[in-house]
């Protein structure tokens, strides 16, 4: 396993020991649902796409920080910290990938903009989310497919949070993009679904 893999399980880690300390059962912003895909993505650690791993990832902060679980800022200081050393032999997405990135920032960034104000301009609000987005998009083929995939997550999840997207809708939408550029590598991750829901 790479040392950036493991850097990502160190962070999963750290976000699973919150949800567990907090159980709170519900659909896909409950933070058993969190705790189910840390433990999910830990167990495929290694054997999916460290990008799918990484969206998440931050799917589970942005969950955490609208929680008050966890603090958005003190959480990406963490994570610059245990992934920074890691990922610097990471080489930047492929030109799929990094296509991927691009069409979701941008609808993302539409869904915020017009959504101006919601949230306040804290970290979760959609301020703040259309800034991540416009700085992805500025710089998107130079970042590593991670980095792209962990502050994606996290303006997915925030979204879902605040009811302006849906997470079957998004997961619709989203396969077929990560999946044509898996298919360019050769692999197509399996398809991992919460079955139990309290």
């Amino acid at each position: 396993m790479s040392a950036l893999t493991e850097a990502h399980g160190l962070l999963l880690r750290r976000h699973l020991a919150t949800c567990e300390a907090n159980p709170e059962p519900g659909g896909d912003t409950s933070v058993d649902h969190l705790a189910w895909m840390c433990r999910t993505a830990l167990e495929h650690l290694g054997s999916h796409p460290l990008d799918k791993t990484a969206r998440w990832e931050g799917y589970v902060a942005a969950g955490l920080a609208f929680k008050g679980l966890a603090d958005p800022a003190e959480e990406r200081r963490i994570a610059r910290a245990v992934l920074g050393h890691a990922r610097r032999e990471a080489p930047a997405a492929s030109p799929a990938l990094t296509e991927a990135h691009s069409d979701l920032y941008a609808r993302y960034l539409t869904v915020a903009r017009a959504n101006a104000g919601v949230g306040g301009g804290g970290p979760t609000g959609t301020t703040a989310l259309a800034r991540t987005c416009r700085a992805a998009l500025r710089r998107v083929s130079e970042h590593p497919a991670d980095a792209l995939s962990l502050r994606l997550g996290f303006v997915q999840g925030c979204l879902i949070c605040h009811g302006l997207a849906d997470v079957r809708a998004e997961r619709d939408y989203s396969r077929p993009l990560f999946h044509a550029a898996y298919a360019q590598r050769g692999e197509i991750p399996a398809t991992l679904e919460r079955v139990a829901r309290v």
